[in-house]
């Protein structure tokens, strides 16, 4: 898990290398007054505010803290309902299709959330959790098994759907001097001896040379120098092997930053102090595929990271006041608060659960 974490304290923004042209975008900034909603101490349902965004998208945020009950708030009609939570490590979540996988003490259990309440579904037994980049299955982990030709350092994983059926082989990962960073579709990532691989069923390859930051189920999002110590985002497409080396962006990449990666868009997120906002802030950088950049915005007081919305409602972001929208309008980006996201809720994590 400390690897996790690490993880998420990494940056990387994504575009084409050699794209010309340096325009970008004037910043633009605006609020919204919030709507009042009505909120209750039972785990009931809450009276709805209506649509939290402009459209319909059939999806619900589920505001997760520390604690043993989340927030499900619909987006297409305002409602709220408390859902408990046996895991209470928002971090070790991974959304899926009409709900989340959480570990519960060495056991990942499917939970959902949309649909009525079910009981868990016991998916196996893991350490850890990873995305595959599809929404009805994930990988899990489990560390230090002992079995033929297996070190005790190696880690196992499996990819199962949501019913905990294996769907491949059990894959070995050889991670005596490294640690996993994420999951594909078809295998995980892991880094080692300052190389990054990926282990599938075929076997482990070397995929390039450098720290892996993100991954999504067809690419590699990876932050490697040159010859000449220039350092710089590079992203590997696993189906082709071809790499795209984003110069422009280099600097970007720190401890204090990440990436969030969406079909059509990239946003480089960077946490500490601001010379725009008095106090703890986040820096909010949207770039397109081809890194132009679209605009940059100031957060203040976020609580977590931001996760994208559906389609291209861009952003949402935990604050200490609820949570925001950060969106494009006008060339540039709009921050707005959300309704529905209220202060008490304590959000940690925002997940966006599909149907």
């Amino acid at each position: 898990m400390a690897a996790l974490v690490a993880v998420l304290g990494l940056g990387l923004v994504l575009g084409d290398a050699g794209d010309g042209g340096d325009d970008e975008a004037a910043t633009s900034t605006t609020t919204t007054r919030r709507r009042a909603t009505t909120s209750s101490t039972a785990s009931t349902t809450t009276l709805p505010v209506g649509p939290v965004l402009p459209v319909q998208t059939g999806a619900s945020l589920l505001l997760a803290n520390g604690s043993a009950t989340w927030t499900l708030l619909d987006l297409d009609t305002g409602t709220r309902r408390d859902v408990p939570i046996q895991s209470q490590d928002p971090y070790s979540a991974v959304p899926v299709a009409g709900g989340i996988v959480v570990l519960r003490g060495e056991t990942a259990e499917y939970v959902r959330v949309i649909g009525g309440d079910a009981e868990p579904v016991r998916l196996g037994p893991a350490a850890q959790v990873f995305a595959s980049g599809s929404p009805d299955r994930v990988w899990l982990a489990q560390f230090g098994r002992e079995a033929p030709r297996v070190l005790a350092s190696d880690i196992q994983v499996v990819l199962v759907d949501l019913t905990g059926r294996a769907i491949g082989p059990e894959i070995t990962v050889p991670t005596a001097n490294g640690y996993i960073t994420g999951g594909t579709g078809s295998g995980v990532v892991f880094v080692s001896g300052g190389r990054v691989y990926v282990a599938d069923a075929e076997g482990v390859r070397p995929i390039a040379v450098g720290d892996a930051l993100r991954s999504t189920a067809t690419e590699v999002l990876v932050h490697s120098c040159d010859d000449a110590a220039r350092c710089a985002p590079v992203v590997v497409d696993l189906s082709t092997g071809r790499t795209t080396r984003l110069d422009r962006l280099g600097g970007v990449y720190n401890a204090g930053q990440s990436l969030l990666v969406s079909p059509d868009r990239i946003a480089s997120v960077g946490y500490g102090p601001s010379s725009f906002v008095v106090g703890p802030s986040t820096t909010i950088t949207i770039a397109d595929r081809s890194g132009r950049v679209i605009g940059t915005v100031e957060v203040p007081t976020t609580r977590g990271e931001p996760t994208w919305l559906p389609g291209d409602l861009g952003l949402v972001v935990p604050t200490e006041e609820g949570a925001s929208r950060v969106f494009e309008s006008g060339g540039g980006l709009v921050v707005e608060p959300m309704t529905g996201v209220q202060r008490r809720d304590n959000t940690d994590r925002v997940l966006v659960i599909l149907p």
